[in-house]
């Protein structure tokens, strides 16, 4: 997912990591107990630096408004 959003220069974002198939750590993360995962890139003149990721046990956490929100 973090390459994915350096790529893309967008948040990806994942509301049930157990059922996510497309997550390479996906059942790691979920024996760590996450459900759901946002990542955001961090943009410098355009450029992404880095990212940043949130974590959450609670599933379907991450809604259209908290992402709103995040990315502005």
């Amino acid at each position: 997912m973090a390459a994915r959003a350096i790529r893309e220069g967008a948040p990806t974002v994942s509301n049930d990591v157990q059922k996510d198939e497309s997550l390479i750590f996906g059942k790691m993360h979920a024996q760590s107990g996450v459900r759901s995962l946002a990542v955001f890139p961090l943009m410098v003149s355009d450029n992404p630096i880095g990212v940043l990721a949130l974590y959450t046990s609670k599933p379907e956490f991450f809604d259209a408004a908290g992402l709103l929100l995040l990315t502005n």
